[in-house]
């Protein structure tokens, strides 16, 4: 009976071993490429060679861009890259391409701003997504037509696939001057949007304030965060929060939130540790199940912040258990490297394994001897207010639970009636049982490559959470993995390789790598003081240099003469990944303060001044180049560009008296503003919605309220009202009830001469309440 089981062992590994179809994916190391390596579809990886067989074939190239843990990318492998028809088409009509969008970047980067542009053009709102659906002209490597998800058959207003493929391979051959002439109209768009064409803009405190209010405009007052669903952590915007606003009590207390939210919800593992990659709805409470590194690398150092910061003991928990998660299922145990993500799906279900149902708890921990635990561990997670999650794609499966924290642990431990300490206890009993259990059931796709970059994210999450928690476990992992990438993926020539998978490293860096990882190594220096890790950051900014420096006096996010791609980058938006370009701003003031050396200043101060005009025209987007410009305000403000309208002796504001006196809880008092001569402030309503008008209030007031009197200013060209010389604008504070918070005077105005209008500018001034005054 063993010999006959052992035979048809081998015969089904035979079967496996001999698919029916093999493309040239087999030979690559990325396993999202490796997924598809067996389709009927002529894959190709992105090559000179690819495209060169497209040219010399006169075929559109057909590109498809995803990564291993992206779930409609399985989904349209399964409908459309696994059917033998589809295959067919698709190698009859066009030369295949496969991108995995982790290991090629630049390339994603180009054509999903592809996408954004040409469904803008098409539809009047810019969208995209994975899989990224492209077509090629193979001659100039420009998109004439681009996409996302396509499905089998048409349907809620979508084609099919098919459909697609044939119209597009009909436009090529019969329609191929249009064709050409739409993807130069896109190309063209697309090469605008990634130049950083903007002309220089004074940077500054302005703009600084400007993207603040805008991120507590959007700031979620009721579960945290920003924005709606589907709701991403956006730990860039957390992080300039803290950075800039620490000092204002609304500011703490939405940082606050958005941290206390996330961690509650189902976007964190409860029983694992770490979080997932975004919630599908506004409450943090279902995941989108994919784990990434990067954001766990940024989510770990912002938890560390606010430990170190507040030393908040629930977000001191959840640091803790998201490097525990890196440390047991993101790390090759064989050199410390830690990799890059892990699936949504199981068995074709998205978050089959993290899924849980009352009956199942209770069951699990009867069996591990922990029934007393059973219904305080119930009401803790949530399970005893009834399902939460039905799986969309999959209906006839009964609802099911996401674990989740209703209320704060603080608060649990009052209404309960818990001692704090016996909930830790609980707590270190039941969730080990929890995910034993788990760790039984069917695990979800691990991407196991190591990138660079993303390894700098999580070596800075790992040293600074060593570093606040004092906790050498993790500072030991983040030097080991830093170890691993200095040593063995570089190109031999001083840079380093993107990717490494099973010992084998690929593909050029780009300047992200760089710049993460450099943004890294200052975090253990930061955790050690070991000199070593300084100088090794200061050699990686030194690579990236030569690389990617461009003769303009700023970085480009590729190296020169790149023949694949259509246009050389400057990608500066910071979202789920920041800008290579935006952690280079943070890591040069960096390195120049610990290491003395100026030459890093003269490089911040050149790229910050070339690239100005886009940093100023979207403060919010530049996330990081905001954060740097906030930190040279107090450490260099000299290497900021400014303009003649920044400096003090053309628009001076003054708040007189500097602090309130109250009587009867009133108080008056006077902004003041003195214009030089040669330039106007636009009045409070000048007349054109197109101009910003002078504007004072009241933030952080609670308990106060203001009360403004704007002079109506002089006419200006016969429709314009505007001030010149000195305003003065009378305002009135009234005490309404208990004062909370840091109150600040904003005075926001915008300074023009008889040819230009500048940028808006502003000041605060803090209110500052003697003692024995009212407040």
């Amino acid at each position: 009976m063993g010999a006959a089981g052992e035979d048809d062992q081998d015969a089904k590994m035979n079967e496996k071993a001999a698919p029916r179809h093999t493309n040239r994916l087999s030979l690559e190391t990325s396993p999202y490429l490796l997924q598809h390596a067996h389709n009927p579809v002529d894959w190709h990886p992105w090559s000179s060679e690819a495209i060169e067989l497209a040219r010399s074939q006169d075929k559109p190239i057909f590109l498809s861009i995803g990564y291993s843990t992206c779930y409609w990318c399985h989904v349209m492998e399964r409908e459309s890259f696994e059917d033998e028809a589809t295959a067919e088409v698709m190698n009859r009509g066009f030369v295949c391409i496969k991108v995995d969008r982790e290991q090629r970047p630049d390339v994603d980067d180009i054509y999903m701003t592809s996408c954004q542009v040409f469904t803008r053009m098409t539809t009047g709102r810019a969208s995209g997504g994975w899989p990224l659906s492209v077509f090629i002209d193979p001659v100039s490597l420009k998109p004439f037509f681009v996409g996302t998800y396509f499905p089998p058959s048409p349907g809620q207003g979508m084609p099919s696939f098919t459909q697609v493929l044939e119209g597009m391979s009909a436009a090529w051959k019969d329609q191929r001057e249009a064709v050409v002439d739409q993807a130069d109209r896109i190309a063209s768009i697309v090469a605008s949007t990634l130049a950083a064409g903007e002309g220089a803009r004074s940077l500054g405190s302005a703009e600084v304030s400007s993207a603040i209010d805008r991120l507590m405009a959007l700031h979620d007052r009721t579960h945290g965060g920003f924005g709606s669903a589907p709701k991403f952590p956006q730990p860039v915007y957390l992080e300039l929060l803290m950075e800039a606003a620490w000092d204002r009590a609304a500011v703490r207390d939405a940082i606050k939130l958005s941290l206390d939210r996330m961690a509650m919800g189902g976007m964190y593992d409860h029983v694992g540790g770490g979080f997932h990659r975004y919630s599908t709805d506004e409450k943090w409470l279902v995941p989108h199940f994919e784990k990434m590194l990067y954001d766990n690398g940024q989510l770990a150092s912002l938890y560390a912040e606010s430990v170190g910061r507040t030393g908040d003991a629930f977000h001191a928990r959840i640091l803790r258990e998201t490097l525990d998660y890196v440390l047991r299922e993101m790390t090759d145990d064989s050199t410390g490297a830690f990799f890059s993500a892990q699936d949504a799906e199981v068995n074709r279900r998205e978050g089959e394994n993290y899924l849980w149902t009352e009956e199942q708890v209770a069951e699990v921990l009867g069996e591990a001897g922990l029934e007393s635990d059973v219904p305080i561990a119930l009401k803790f997670f949530g399970l005893d207010l009834g399902t939460n999650f039905q799986d969309p794609h999959h209906r006839e499966l009964a609802p099911s639970n996401v674990l989740f924290l209703p209320v704060h642990p603080e608060r649990f431990i009052e209404a309960e009636g818990i001692d704090p300490d016996d909930l830790t206890a609980l707590l270190d009993r039941v969730v080990p049982v929890l995910y034993e259990a788990r760790m039984k059931r069917d695990q979800p796709g691990l991407d196991d490559k190591v990138i660079v970059g993303w390894n700098g994210l999580m070596i800075a999450g790992m040293a600074d959470g060593g570093r606040v928690l004092a906790d050498e476990r993790y500072i030991r992992s983040a030097a080991r993995a830093a170890e691993y990438v200095l040593e063995s993926m570089r190109d031999g020539d001083g840079g380093l390789l993107r990717t490494s998978r099973n010992g084998k490293a690929a593909i050029p860096a780009f300047l992200e790598d760089y710049a993460f990882l450099a943004l890294g190594l200052i975090a253990l220096h930061e955790a050690t003081d070991d000199p070593a890790w300084l100088f090794s950051a200061g050699e990686i900014v030194e690579a990236a240099r030569i690389r990617f420096w461009g003769d303009d006096g700023a970085w480009y996010d590729t190296r020169e003469g790149q023949d694949d791609l259509f246009v050389r980058s400057r990608n500066l938006g910071d979202g789920a990944i920041p800008s290579g370009i935006g952690t280079m701003l943070l890591v040069l003031p960096e390195l120049a303060e610990r290491t003395g050396e100026s030459w890093y200043l003269d490089d911040f101060q050149s790229a910050m001044s070339r690239l100005s005009g886009a940093f100023a025209a979207n403060p919010v987007s530049s996330t990081c180049a905001i954060m740097a410009t906030s930190r040279a305000l107090s450490s260099n403000p000299e290497r900021l560009p400014s303009d003649d309208v920044s400096k003090p002796d053309r628009v001076r504001v003054s708040l007189v008296p500097e602090s309130p006196v109250f009587v009867d809880g009133r108080a008056s008092m006077e902004v003041r503003i003195e214009v030089a001569e040669g330039f106007h402030v636009n009045a409070h309503d000048p007349g054109d919605p197109r101009l910003i008008g002078l504007n004072v209030r009241l933030q952080d007031g609670e308990g106060l309220s203001l009360g403004v009197e704007y002079p109506r200013g002089e006419l200006y060209r016969e429709s314009i009202r505007v001030h010149a010389r000195t305003v003065v604008v009378p305002i009135t504070l009234a005490i309404e009830g208990s004062i909370a918070g840091s109150p600040l005077i904003e005075v926001r105005w915008q300074a023009c001469t008889d040819t230009v209008c500048h940028e808006p500018q502003s000041a605060r001034f803090a209110l500052e309440f003697p003692i024995g005054d009212e407040k």
